[in-house]
């Protein structure tokens, strides 16, 4: 089965060579293990303190426009913990989204998320949002602080 995108093998509308591919794809995942890594390396309460002033942060986008579809991920690896402030923007009118893998290698769609939404482990066993229609973010949040 040939992959949904080819945008991956185009640089300014040009076939990128294998080899450009190929050292892409060893940076992209030396990148992530040293980004883990130094996630790994964050203390606790360091770690809570930073998720706090990220959360802070969202409140004021998230309360100055209800509706608003907020995209943000399941916290693995260290990465920020936005559950329970998904919670507070979900009750103050924000559409929070969560991205759901409908099949490998293909681009990830997102559902709405509440924290009473019914949930599944997907491909990569993390939880997502089990039912619902596909939804485009107005925001999402990504996680590059390390």
């Amino acid at each position: 089965m040939a992959p949904a995108c080819f945008a991956h093998e185009l640089i300014d509308g040009q076939p990128v060579d294998p080899e450009t591919v190929r050292d892409v794809a060893r940076f992209r995942k030396t990148e992530r293990a040293r980004l883990m890594e130094a996630r790994r390396r964050i203390s606790s309460s360091d770690r809570t303190a930073m998720t706090t002033t990220l959360a802070g942060a969202l409140d004021a986008i998230a309360a100055s426009r209800p509706g608003l579809r907020i995209a943000v991920c399941w916290p693995i690896r260290g990465e920020p913990d936005l559950r329970e402030w998904s919670g507070r923007a979900h009750s103050a009118g924000a559409n929070v989204l969560l991205p759901v893998v409908v099949e490998n290698a293909a681009p990830r769609i997102f559902r709405s998320f509440s924290p009473s939404c019914p949930m599944e482990r997907g491909i990569w066993n993390i939880p997502e949002p089990s039912e619902g229609h596909e939804m485009v973010p107005d925001v999402v949040v990504a996680d590059d602080s390390v």
